[in-house]
């Protein structure tokens, strides 16, 4: 990863800073000929502000790295269409990125990416050319163990699949839906277990951090 200020910051504070400097500038011109002093104070307030937000998000350090930086989770699930057996193994790959901006530069955030080893984009348990049903169950930043609790408790310990078709944009099924609709039905599977990770207080990662690109 590169060592730099990340570019959508760096492109976000330029901007701000530009279009800030032109509009100030043309409103106290305005202002000063107009003779309103109350308004010159006003946007001035308001320019000083925009700017210490700009320095707010710049100067916030970043979240912490994570100790445990990559793991593995075997991931399994055994289901039948209309009485024929199907079984889906995979390992699924959660590294860690670094961090990037949120919130229009102002927030940073830690950042996960997810992958699996097959090769796989995504699994799909049923395609017939129209209805694809895929086996969503995965986040990397709750396996990983960084997760303010929302995205545990959405995911939970059961598998969850999502059908898309023409009047069917990623639209959750249940298991019940699944036989009833696809004849499908769910026998086994096996869930990853969220880790157990710490995050670093190294001065030396702290700063480093700091310095690192943000994630594509």
């Amino acid at each position: 990863m590169k060592k730099r200020i990340p570019k959508s910051l760096k492109i976000s504070i330029i901007v701000t800073s530009i279009v800030t400097f032109i509009v100030t500038a043309i409103l106290i011109v305005w202002c000063f000929f107009k003779d309103i002093l109350f308004y010159a104070i006003w946007f001035i307030a308001i320019t000083f502000f925009t700017i210490m937000c700009c320095l707010s998000g710049l100067l916030t350090p970043p979240p912490l790295p994570p100790e445990i930086k990559y793991a593995e989770f075997p991931v399994e699930l055994v289901y039948e269409i209309e009485g024929e057996r199907y079984e889906i193994s995979d390992i699924l790959v959660c590294e860690y990125e670094g961090w990037e901006t949120t919130g229009g530069g102002l927030d940073k955030d830690r950042c996960w990416k997810k992958r699996f080893k097959s090769g796989k984009e995504e699994i799909i348990i049923f395609d017939n050319g129209e209805t694809i049903i895929e086996w969503e169950a995965f986040s990397a930043s709750a396996y990983m163990g960084d997760d303010n609790g929302f995205e545990k408790r959405y995911y939970g310990t059961d598998p969850k699949f999502y059908v898309t078709s023409e009047n069917n944009s990623g639209r959750r099924i249940f298991e019940d839906e699944l036989l009833s609709e696809f004849g499908i039905t769910i026998i086994d599977y096996k869930m990853p277990e969220c880790i157990e990770n710490e995050f670093s207080d190294n001065k030396k990662d702290i700063i480093m951090n700091w310095l690192t690109n943000e994630c594509k």
